[in-house]
């Protein structure tokens, strides 16, 4: 009887780890989506952040003195990631530079949803900066980046990948559309906002590795001026190959003499990979061990019962 209930938690052990590696194998098998070789994060942190405030002038009229609001100050956080962004393009070592807010294999995340409760089309969302496909190595398949021809638009223009794209809208051409579920009404307040408007298609785009499941996943615009919604939490650098660490030092040095108050860190994307991949695949090699252990044992008892 013993030996009976120990092949039957040995079974549910051993059932659970095979199911946890072929979850994993299964998704390994989907493309990526994105490069993270010679790719480097910045992370900065805005200690004391300034904001860019509503000027005013005044005129006058009749004697009275009048104040008139004017166009709206760039903040000075857009101002100091555009000079950032600069001094990186002047190094021979960097190919590239673009802004984030999600970086991959990181740990934060930005979730959204559109739909109603019943049918609720949740997906992650990254807003970056027009440079990013060129450094993370995005594949565009229809429709096209966010670029000057977005300046001034009435719309949010996003960019999808096709798993979202699916999901919204089947088999139609999403380009040209607003992402909302064709079959629901606008909901309150969706009039009084910009309205999202698909503008490109990219074919994935999975942010914690290749372990984890395909998601939907949408783009949005980082806009470095007064009309900036989000401050970009990362510099993104694409550098050459053989770049050594020596690198990260010199860099460190040029950002922090443009922004005295803040404070930076670099992390190729090759070691946050290796940390994101360990980190997932540690549960499973110790579900493995206790499955090998447990057969060990119940090989042992029933060696003895016989």
């Amino acid at each position: 009887f013993l030996i009976t209930v120990e092949i039957f938690f040995s079974f549910i052990v051993l059932f659970g780890v095979v199911l946890a590696a072929v979850y994993y194998v299964d998704n390994y098998r989907h493309p990526l989506g994105f490069a993270y070789e010679n790719v480097w994060r910045v992370s900065v942190e805005m200690n004391n952040r300034a904001e860019g405030s509503r000027s005013s002038q005044t005129s006058q009229t009749d004697g009275n003195a009048t104040k008139q609001p004017t166009e709206e100050a760039e903040p000075v956080t857009a101002t100091t990631f555009k000079q950032l962004m600069a001094a990186a393009k002047e190094f021979n070592e960097v190919e590239g530079v673009a802004t984030g807010t999600v970086t991959p294999y990181g740990d934060g995340t930005d979730i959204s949803a559109i739909g109603d409760d019943s049918n609720l089309i949740r997906y992650g969302v990254n807003m970056v900066s027009d440079d990013y496909p060129q450094v993370l190595g995005l594949t565009l398949t229809r429709g096209r980046w966010f670029g000057k021809e977005d300046d001034g638009a009435n719309y949010q223009p996003v960019v999808i990948n096709e798993r979202l794209s699916r999901d919204v809208f089947g088999e139609l051409d999403p380009l040209g559309k607003e992402l909302r579920r064709p079959n629901l009404p606008p909901r309150e307040g969706d009039s009084e906002r910009e309205p999202m408007r698909v503008i490109g298609v990219i074919s994935e785009f999975r942010k914690d590795g290749e372990y984890s499941a395909p998601e939907n996943f949408l783009f949005r615009r980082q806009l470095l001026n007064n009309q900036m919604r989000r401050e970009p939490r990362a510099l993104m650098l694409k550098v050459r190959p053989g770049t050594t660490a020596e690198f990260e030092e010199k860099v460190i040095k040029r950002f922090q003499a443009i922004a005295k108050d803040w404070s930076f860190e670099i992390e190729p994307l090759t070691k946050m990979r290796e940390t994101a991949n360990t980190f997932r695949l540690a549960p499973l090699i110790a579900g493995g061990l206790v499955a090998g252990f447990l057969m060990l044992m119940v090989a042992m008892g029933l060696t003895g019962v016989l």
